[in-house]
């Protein structure tokens, strides 16, 4: 049976009020055992809408759990997304204050930017590759809010854990481009802590947007001309502390970087 509306919105204050005091709170399926992945998403149009109405908007979307590390780092056997607001965004070489996360971890991404609106149902890859304008590289910087052992109806609820994402200062076309063989090392204040490529994200990072297209048509939404898709994490989720420089260098496509303050 569906969680009320009631409910429902008592879980999105909740999982609000843990975001602006830093403080998880315990898992949404341990609170109500019965939530459902319709309810979870709910919550987390919820939880969009309210950051809309204090000023933000929306540039763009995740996809979560495209690669078997990412997978296996939170027991995720699927993709799934998330939206990206103004209020995450973070400019490359920018600062962010360590203290106003929970449990922060960051992760290589490639992301694209789109010059045509793509709609689903029936979104194929050559509509992606058509629709952009390029790839830039990205620092996803991901929190839980939620303390515990989590289901899938958790992330749904929680943006799959969207907090924070920091893109790289240059676009490059995706013309002769194989996505897949394009490298990233990931550099954690000077060492090295992790390399991988693009085939890391379901295979193609093309892959991850076609996923999100079609399943943003299961709730009314699409990808708009100007937004940003980043397309799943290259390398396991990583912890970070106060203090940290993190830098991520991809082949062809550039580096970027944020400091922990």
């Amino acid at each position: 049976m569906a969680l009320s509306d009631e409910v429902i919105n008592e879980l999105i204050r909740k999982l609000l009020d843990a975001e602006a005091t830093a403080k998880p709170i315990e898992a949404l399926t341990a609170q109500y055992p019965d939530l459902t992945e319709a309810d979870a998403r709910k919550v987390n149009l919820g939880i969009l809408r309210e950051r809309l109405r204090r000023g933000e908007k929306v540039i763009g979307f995740k996809v979560a759990f495209t690669s078997r590390a990412a997978q296996q780092s939170f027991g995720i056997n699927r993709p799934d997304w998330g939206f990206l607001t103004s209020g995450m965004a973070v400019p490359d070489g920018g600062e962010i204050i360590y203290d106003r996360l929970i449990q922060p971890r960051i992760e290589a991404e490639i992301a694209f930017l789109f010059k045509d609106d793509i709609r689903g149902p029936g979104v194929t890859v050559a509509d992606v590759l058509r629709s952009t304008e390029g790839v830039l590289p990205a620092i996803e910087v991901v929190d839980s809010r939620l303390s515990g052992k989590r289901r899938v109806e958790d992330f749904i609820a929680d943006s799959s854990g969207a907090a924070k994402v920091v893109l790289g200062g240059s676009i490059t076309s995706i013309n002769g481009l194989d996505l897949r063989l394009i490298g990233c090392v990931v550099e954690i204040n000077g060492e090295v802590i992790g390399t991988s490529a693009g085939a890391a994200a379901l295979g193609n990072p093309v892959n991850s947007v076609v996923f999100l297209a079609n399943a943003l048509s299961g709730v009314g939404e699409y990808i708009r001309a100007g937004h940003i898709v980043i397309t799943g994490s290259l390398i396991a989720a990583t912890p970070v502390r106060k203090g940290d420089y993190v830098k991520v260098t991809f082949d062809r496509i550039g580096s970027v970087s944020v400091k922990f303050i």
